[in-house]
């Protein structure tokens, strides 16, 4: 990845956490709660994300950056913490990380989609569970 994609990444990443600091997200009135649950989101993310890949025959040397542009369809703009239609909003988010993954993994968009349909499911289950936890 060229230094430019990298400062875009976090920058990226950067802003999502800055919103779920902002914006009343996960049901939760709690600042620290929310960035923390964004945080584990995309750690959740990361390592789902990393892992499938790789299953999916994606060349090493790919894994990463298809990884890290994946981790932007739910991680800037949490679209599915918006109130009452949020969940309905999920395949968006979904369909965003594979068009990215695909672009950045060289897989096909099958793979992406199904990469980050699983990602997406897991990184949901765990802020979910975190979240009655906490």
């Amino acid at each position: 990845m060229t230094l430019a994609e990298r400062c875009v990444l976090v920058a990226m990443l950067t802003i999502g956490l800055v919103l779920a600091a902002a914006v009343e997200i996960y049901d939760s009135k709690s600042v620290a709660l929310r960035v923390g649950l964004a945080l584990s989101s995309i750690a959740v993310s990361f390592a789902a994300l990393r892992a499938i890949l790789k299953l999916l025959g994606v060349r090493e040397e790919r894994v990463t950056p298809a990884t890290l542009w994946g981790l932007l369809g739910w991680s800037v703009i949490p679209l599915s913490q918006i109130s009452y239609v949020g969940h309905l909003l999920i395949p968006i988010e979904v369909l965003v990380a594979a068009i990215l993954i695909s672009f950045r993994g060289v897989t096909s968009m099958s793979r992406a989609l199904l990469a980050a349909s699983v990602a997406r499911a897991l990184a949901l289950a765990a802020t979910l569970a975190l979240r009655t936890l906490l």
